[in-house]
C-alpha cells in the first residue's frame, strides 16, 4: 500500500528506476563492533556472567579499547572471572590511563598508592590522580589526590605536577 502511494507522485520513469534499485540492492551483513562487546560485557558484568564478562572485555583489549582495558583490569584487580594478578592489572589500567581514559588512570593512580601490581610511587599516583581529575569527576579524584598530597613533600608534589603536565602536552605519550 505503501508502495502504491509512493508511486503516484513518481514519474513511469522513476518507478521503474525505483524497482531497478530494490531488485540490485542486497543487504550488508551485520557485524558486531567493540561497541557492541562492551555493552554485551556491561550486560554480563550486571548477571555476574564473569566468564562472557572477561572474553568479551579481553576481546576489545586486545583490539586496544580503553573501556576493555581499564573494565578488564578491574576484573583482575579483584579476581572477577580471572584469577587475581594486580601486575596484569596495572598493565591494563596503563594501556587504558594512557588513552586518556578516566577510570584506567585513577585505577593506576590506585595502583601506585597502594604499591599493587607496580612499586608503591606516592608521587607516580598523586600525577595519575590529577590527570584523573583533569579528565573526568574533578570532585571524586579531588579527594584522593588532596589525600595524598599530605604524604608528599613539597618537592614531591612539585614533580608529580610537573610530571602531569609533561604527560598531558604529550597526549599521554611521555607518562611513564
Amino acid at each position: 500500500v505503501n508502495r502504491d502511494r509512493q508511486a503516484e507522485h513518481l514519474s513511469p520513469a522513476e518507478v521503474e528506476e525505483a524497482e531497478r534499485r530494490a531488485r540490485e540492492w542486497t543487504p550488508t551483513p551485520f557485524r558486531r563492533t567493540s561497541e557492541d562487546d562492551m555493552r554485551e560485557a556491561r550486560f554480563a558484568l550486571e548477571r555476574k556472567d564473569y566468564k562472557t564478562a572477561v572474553r568479551l572485555y579481553r576481546s576489545g583489549a586486545d583490539e586496544g579499547v580503553a573501556e576493555a582495558q581499564s573494565m578488564l583490569g578491574l576484573m583482575y584487580s579483584i579476581g572477577f572471572g580471572v584469577a587475581r594478578d594486580h601486575k596484569e592489572a596495572a598493565r591494563l589500567f596503563r594501556a587504558a590511563a594512557v588513552q586518556g581514559d578516566m577510570s584506567g588512570q585513577e585505577s593506576l593512580a590506585l595502583a601506585y598508592e597502594e604499591g599493587k601490581g607496580v612499586p608503591q610511587d606516592h608521587v607516580r599516583a598523586y600525577m595519575w590522580y590529577v590527570l584523573a581529575a583533569d579528565t573526568g569527576s574533578a570532585n571524586l579524584f579531588t579527594q584522593h589526590r588532596d589525600a595524598l598530597a599530605s604524604k608528599l613533600t613539597a618537592s614531591q608534589l612539585a614533580e608529580a605536577k610537573a610530571l602531569a603536565a609533561r604527560c598531558k602536552a604529550s597526549n599521554f605519550k611521555t607518562c611513564e
